[in-house]
This record gives structure tokens, sequence and C-alpha cells, in this order.
């Protein structure tokens, strides 16, 4: 089935005001969101989700319109109302139709990982991200210093093994920080990618997701979705390229600099739960 761009179009200036014409390139589909980007802004259209002033919501048959029109075309002209997204900015560099879904693979050998790790830490560039925490001075930022002192306590309880204990690290991680997606979540979302493509800690893993699906007052909509598809088994595809090719024949480091930009802080708090997961396998 094939939409028309105007049925679209007349949908979204009727239905929205302030309307602005841009030109939109499919980023990625979901089962329930179709992902738009004009390479300054993502522009998310959904059947049934409104969180935030990048989604819009719109009816379910006009979501099959467009859904079936991106994966035939890859781009699309849209009017959509404007917003100032600048401090939301974020580049984007493939506007092709992309495989999300999470690819199980083994875990690199240690030499591989030491080399990550080591590129990682080297490509530290936001001091106001959790990623600091790795550093040997003491934080300077108080969110940071807290989420240090949370950060110990989980990774002893991952190498106690001590599954008791984890879901009181969760109660504090869940939520941590300020912002769209706060820094706690991502953390969060840095871990279980991890633990998922490398099928590490399945105890934890299960626990992880249950407590997610049972909890989601403990996160924002923003960050609790963004979760719930890693548990449907999609993933983020700049923290799929870094897993999948932690190898010297492989070029992780320009996919590091690309996650370390998303966001304000988000994209270093996301590598925080890599390093964490790999660091604690």
């Amino acid at each position: 089935m094939i939409v028309n761009d105007n049925q679209i179009s007349s949908y979204l200036i009727k239905n929205f005001s302030d309307i602005k014409s841009e030109k939109f390139f499919v980023h990625s589909i979901f089962k329930h969101t179709i992902n738009f980007t004009n390479d300054k802004l993502l522009f998310s259209v959904s059947p049934k989700l409104n969180f935030s002033p990048i989604n819009i919501s719109i009816e379910s048959n006009l979501f099959d319109l467009i859904y079936n029109y991106s994966h035939d075309y890859k781009s699309i002209n849209l009017n959509f109302p404007y917003i100032d997204f600048n401090f939301y900015e974020t580049n984007l560099n493939s506007f092709s139709l992309i495989n999300t879904q999470i690819e199980f693979i083994k875990l690199p050998t240690e030499d591989y990982i030491r080399d990550f790790i080591f590129v990682c830490l080297n490509s530290i560039n936001n001091s106001e991200s959790l990623i600091n925490i790795f550093q040997n001075s003491e934080p300077t930022d108080a969110i940071i210093r807290k989420f240090k002192m949370i950060h110990r306590k989980f990774t002893e309880i991952l190498q106690c093994n001590n599954v008791s204990s984890y879901r009181n690290i969760l109660d504090e991680i869940s939520g941590f920080g300020k912002g769209l997606t706060p820094a706690g979540d991502d953390f969060l979302y840095g871990i279980l990618a991890t633990w998922k493509t490398f099928s590490l800690r399945q105890e934890f893993v299960s626990y992880t997701e249950k407590y997610i699906l049972e909890n989601q007052n403990k996160f924002n909509l923003i960050s609790f979705n963004f979760l719930k598809s890693l548990i449907e088994g999609e993933i983020s595809l700049t923290v799929k390229n870094i897993l999948i090719n932690i190898s010297p024949q492989k070029d992780y480091k320009s996919e590091i600099t690309v996650l370390l930009n998303y966001g304000h802080t988000s994209g270093g708090d996301i590598l925080t739960g890599i390093l964490t997961a790999i660091q604690n396998k």
C-alpha cells in the first residue's frame, strides 16, 4: 500500500499549528514507531505514544499508511509543527532503513576488551557525563560523585553475584539524574544492551527486564520506552555497531565519538553502562 505525501501532510496541518515544511528521511522503523530525521533532529510518528514534543501521536489507520510508505521509499516530505529543537539536536549519519535487531555474539577476547576500554576512556569529552566516574580524580560534579558511590555498590553486587541485593540498587539507579532521559536510565540501557548482546548474566538480565516492566513509574516515558524496545529485541544502531565491532580489525572509534556526542550526557551515560557490563562480566 502506498500513501500520497499530501494525505500525511494534510493530516498534520489540520491537527497542528505553526507548520514548517521539511524533508525527512526514514531513520528507523519499530513496530509502533517510525523515526524520521533531517540530519539535525529526530521526529517520531506513532499511533499510540505521545511522550515528548518530538513525538506526534496519530490515528492507527494513518500510521499504517505511513508505515508502508516508509518501508517502500525511505524518504518522505512532511509538514510538521515547528518547535525549537536546538537543545536536543543530534547528528545522525544513516538515513537508510536499518537493522535494529539485537545481534547475539560471543564476548571478545580479553585483549580486545582491554583495548576497547582504553579507547573509550581516552575519548572522554563531556565533564557532565557519568563516564567520568572512571577518572582517578574525585569528580567535582555532585551528581557524578553520588553516582560513583552507587556504581561502587552496583559493581560489588555483580562481583558477588548477589541477585538478592540487586533490587535495591536498581531502585537507586532508575530515574537517577535529570534530563529527557535521566543518567541512571541511560546507564541501565548500556548495561542491558551489553548483557543481551553477549548473552551475559542471564539471571540479572531477567531480573532487570522484569523490574523495568513492573516499575514503569520509576522511569519517565521516554526512558521507559527506550528500555522497553531493548527488552523487545531492538537496539540503538550506534550501540549495536560499537558492541559488534570490538576488535582491532573493526573501526569502533568513530562510533564511540558518535555515541559520546549523543544528547547532553546520554551517550556518555550509556557508554558508562557498556564499560561497567564488560568490566564485570
